[in-house]
């Protein structure tokens, strides 16, 4: 009885969830719009220095999936990037950049939750238009023990032998995205740090090779998780904070990302490549609190 019980739990936490971030995602859409707009109508300064991260997730043909990028889309996001005078560059290479203040335009692309769409879909226009990229893996549902529990029907995962060819490849690199993709503020010190620490671990026996950035589930976290990070040895950390890395004195493991989503097209890469939403909005850092604050 204790184990349907849990089960039942278990299935209502992912329902919500799922739910919660159908309509997290649509209500970042329609504001993201209405600032775009407003700062264009203010003038807003679109001249930046540093490394623009690019965070994507799906790049596939699902209109209703609040996480995915039509290929259509994506190849013209990369396309309007080869032309914009920016630099694409490797994670590790930007990181090496940021240990000062950095001269120039840069930019890195990655992709979370290594869907096997990213294989499909995206690593062909990153190896036509020469653009390096990092796949940030939850290890546990690359592993099959876990699933991407924020869908009712889980998409497929990028498996063990098609990330270490990937790795191999030289487009795109792979590093860890946790093992199950929890709320890390939500759980204890030692589960936590037991999500952190163990995917780097076996990502490194998986592949071999090191695992030195990694990146915040969903972009939750805090002092905390900064600190776990740090002690378990990676070089850096990626957020969903918007804005550009500049290299002044900025913490690495709490690098910016411009984050893409559902239905971006031209016009929204544009203006985020630009730096249109680099200035945070204090609507956004309320609702990114109360979201790292919630339970599953």
């Amino acid at each position: 009885m204790r184990a349907v019980a849990a089960d039942s739990f278990a299935l209502a936490r992912d329902a919500r969830l799922r739910l919660a971030s159908r309509r997290y995602y649509l209500g970042v859409r329609a504001f993201q719009r209405g600032v775009i707009a407003h700062r264009r109508r203010r003038g807003v300064s679109t001249a930046w220095e540093g490394v623009r991260i690019f965070g994507y997730h799906r790049v596939v043909d699902e209109p209703d999936d609040v996480l995915a990028v039509s290929p259509r889309a994506f190849a013209r996001h990369m396309e309007m990037l080869a032309g914009a005078g920016v630099e694409p560059i490797t994670l590790e290479r930007a990181i090496d950049l940021l240990r000062r203040p950095v001269e120039g335009r840069y930019a890195v692309v990655t992709f979370d939750d290594a869907y096997h769409d990213n294989l499909e879909h995206a690593l062909p226009v990153l190896e036509r238009l020469g653009i390096p990229g990092t796949i940030f893996a939850p290890t546990s549902i690359v592993s099959g023990h876990s699933t991407y529990y924020w869908y009712d029907r889980p998409p497929r995962a990028l498996g063990w032998d098609e990330l270490r060819d990937l790795a191999a490849g030289g487009v795109l690199d792979v590093q860890p995205h946790t093992g199950t993709h929890p709320r890390l503020p939500a759980l204890s010190d030692a589960d936590a740090q037991r999500e952190i620490g163990a995917s780097k671990l076996e990502l490194e026996a998986r592949l071999g090779r090191p695992a030195t950035v990694f990146s915040y589930p969903a972009g939750l976290y805090g002092d905390r998780e900064v600190r776990l990070v740090r002690e378990a040895g990676y070089r850096a950390a990626v957020s969903t904070d918007p804005g550009v890395n500049t290299g002044t004195g900025e913490a690495p493991e709490r690098l910016r990302r411009t984050m893409m989503f559902w239905r971006d097209g031209d016009d929204d890469f544009a203006a985020k490549l630009h730096g249109v939403l680099d200035e945070p909005v204090a609507l956004r850092t309320a609702v990114h609190r109360l979201r790292a604050r919630a339970r599953a």
